[in-house]
């Protein structure tokens, strides 16, 4: 996918989402709803787009980010570096 040209020119203005993590018994009752809802709030009172990364093989975590709007934006590599790597 490439990057949209409105993006590009609002890149100063992109709001950071990180780290978020729902304690395990907390899951399935909707406070990562609330949680991220909050967080979008409050970047758009200030910013033009929210920016959040996630593993791949998280389903729950890509399933809540893209039923908020969030859209796949780009491919992220790791190669591990360990003796047998």
């Amino acid at each position: 996918m490439t990057v949209q040209p409105a993006f590009r020119r609002d890149i100063a203005r992109v709001g950071l989402i990180g780290g978020v993590v729902v304690a395990e018994a907390f899951r399935r009752h909707g406070v990562g709803k609330l949680l991220m809802a909050r967080m979008e709030r409050e970047i758009a009172a200030a910013l033009t787009h929210a920016f959040l990364e996630v593993v791949s093989s998280n389903a729950p975590a890509l399933q809540l980010y893209r039923t908020r709007g969030f859209e796949d934006f780009e491919i992220a590599m790791l190669k591990h570096l360990g003796p047998d790597g």
